[in-house]
């Protein structure tokens, strides 16, 4: 995948556990990595094949390779959600990450 394709700027966001003023625990969200990263909506075929394996896949988001990426965290760009489902590392060579996730509204 070329730079060019890579035009939307998504923030990575992983859950970690702080407590409140009443000690009770709630989970917040912190910012890991702000990357570029190419978003393609799943249509037809693709979205329905998806389907298959991961439930709700909506969204196929590629990045460059990073080693802390699993399905935990999530990704934010502007104001939607993605949930990832799966994480693929292209041809095993290390060099990007197909994401598949789940947009959350």
């Amino acid at each position: 995948m070329s730079i060019g394709e890579r035009r939307h700027y998504i923030t990575i966001q992983r859950a970690t556990l702080a407590q409140d003023s009443s000690g009770s625990t709630a989970e917040t969200w912190t910012t890991v990595a702000n990357v570029w990263a190419a978003i393609k909506p799943l249509k037809g075929r693709e979205y329905f094949a998806a389907n298959q394996a991961n439930s709700e896949v909506t969204h196929e988001i590629k990045t460059q390779y990073r080693s802390d990426i699993t399905t935990a965290p999530r990704i934010v760009f502007g104001t939607r959600t993605f949930e990832i489902q799966a994480v693929i590392n292209s041809m095993e060579r290390n060099r990007e990450l197909i994401l598949m996730c789940a947009e959350r509204i």
